[in-house]
């Protein structure tokens, strides 16, 4: 079992300001948000503090969601269902999100113009994607530089996918969230 403790790290937890960042994007009471590579629950469980709807938290890795599972019966959170998925079958329904929100996760995927399509699908029209990447530079933590994705780079293959993009922001000085509500 590989330690997982700097993921909920208080520096890593300044940095991506989970409740503030959820506000930011847009999350409000009566949504539904899918937490897409949720990790430890850093999104998760706020989220569920959020809205009284439901809170995806879908991951590859089974160790994380039972970390979140734990985090949830420690709050007594009854609105989080864990999802164990792959890259190709997410297990969400298309038009049921009102968010999908993908922290540090889309660099590890190799189609992301594929994977980024599914993401459209699986929101509600009008609905709204958040993803939270390294800037394509060289940074103290991350990807190597050739996994890194430019804030313009993403804008435009979100475009070419038929998002609008709201809002680009950065999170401390190696992070950028960007966020873009699905067109038609």
């Amino acid at each position: 079992m590989k330690d997982k403790s700097h993921l909920d790290s208080e520096q890593r937890l300044a940095v991506l300001q989970p409740e503030q960042t959820l506000r930011r994007i847009g999350l409000k009471e009566g949504d539904v948000l899918c937490d897409i590579g949720a990790g430890t629950g850093v999104f998760t469980v706020p989220a569920a503090k959020m809205t009284t709807n439901t809170i995806y938290a879908l991951d590859v890795d089974q160790e994380m969601l039972d970390i979140i599972a734990g985090k949830a019966a420690k709050e007594k959170m009854t609105n989080i269902e864990l999802l164990k998925v792959t890259e190709d079958d997410t297990g969400i329904a298309r038009g049921s999100l009102d968010i999908a929100l993908m922290s540090t996760v889309l660099h590890h995927i190799d189609d992301q113009p594929k994977y980024l399509q599914k993401v459209r699908d699986m929101l509600k029209p009008n609905g709204t994607v958040a993803i939270i990447e390294f800037h394509k530079r060289e940074t103290e933590k991350g990807p190597s530089l050739d996994r890194k994705i430019a804030s313009e780079n993403l804008a435009e293959l979100l475009g070419m996918i038929r998002f609008n993009v709201t809002e680009i922001f950065d999170l401390g000085p190696d992070l950028y969230c960007i966020v873009a509500k699905k067109n038609g």
